[in-house]
């Protein structure tokens, strides 16, 4: 499976075909001519050079088409949405059930999204260094179980990093990275939200518990409850014994 293909079924689509697509080389239906500039004439000295995984194939696939439109209208992580986009202009996140424009209002929601991520999600990055967001140079994570160990693949300008759970949660906690990959995140997205890390642990007093509430050692406290509660046992033990030979008594009759 490719970005691609989970671009697809985002879109509630999907990629098939006896083809290749030019772009990413998932299946293709051969409907869409790919957009790419016309390849080497007898007037180009070198090749021009391509990204594209097929270069000789003249279709690409459902997915490179839902994302190789221009001027639509994209959703954001947090809420909102924005018209006339170009999708390689922005950074995404896009899972089975959906994909979504990221901007620097939902990096926090990217955070809680990153700590619990799906199964399945790829995770594009792009700063305004990057001309275009391609969709075909992106990671597809794609797990039947997640661990805290267990390798997760995103892109920041189409450069491949790696982080797990368990060090994004180091970096929660100590607010430094265990890793070149978590620490990449952390300066793209800035800071964790302070909701997401940790307070100051309260130091607890070493010695004795505290007094009960009447001002009793809690060994003392704790040995009235007990007296008490075997006083009441008692006493209840007792009514049953006195009602115990009437209700026998009764019944003989």
């Amino acid at each position: 499976m490719l970005a691609s293909d989970l671009f697809a079924l985002a879109h509630q689509a999907q990629n098939s075909g006896p083809d290749r697509c030019h772009w990413c080389g998932a299946a293709c239906a051969r409907v869409w001519p790919h957009d790419e500039p016309p390849g080497p004439t007898v007037f180009h000295v070198r090749r021009p050079r391509t990204s594209a995984r097929f270069p000789g194939n003249s279709y690409i696939c459902t997915g490179c088409w839902y994302y190789r439109r221009q001027r639509v209208t994209i959703r954001f992580l947090t809420g909102g949405w924005q018209d006339i986009q170009t999708p390689a202009r922005h950074a995404w996140w896009i899972t089975s059930h959906g994909a979504w424009g990221v901007r620097s209002a939902d990096h926090a929601k990217l955070y809680e999204l990153l700590r619990k991520p799906p199964l399945r999600f790829v995770l594009a990055l792009r700063s305004d260094a990057c001309a275009r967001n391609e969709l075909h140079l992106q990671e597809l994570n794609d797990h039947e179980a997640l661990r805290a160990d267990t390798k997760l693949r995103f892109t920041i300008d189409h450069l491949v990093h790696e982080y797990t759970i368990h060090e994004l949660e180091s970096l929660l906690k100590t607010g430094a990275g265990a890793s070149p990959g978590v620490n990449a995140l952390q300066r793209y997205l800035g800071p964790p939200p302070a909701a997401l890390t940790p307070g100051p642990q309260e130091k607890k007093e070493r010695g004795r518990p505290p007094d009960a509430p009447d001002g009793k050692s809690t060994q003392a406290y704790l040995a009235g409850k007990i007296n008490a509660s075997g006083a009441l046992a008692a006493e209840a033990l007792v009514q049953d014994v006195q009602v115990l030979p009437s209700a026998i008594g009764g019944s003989s009759r």
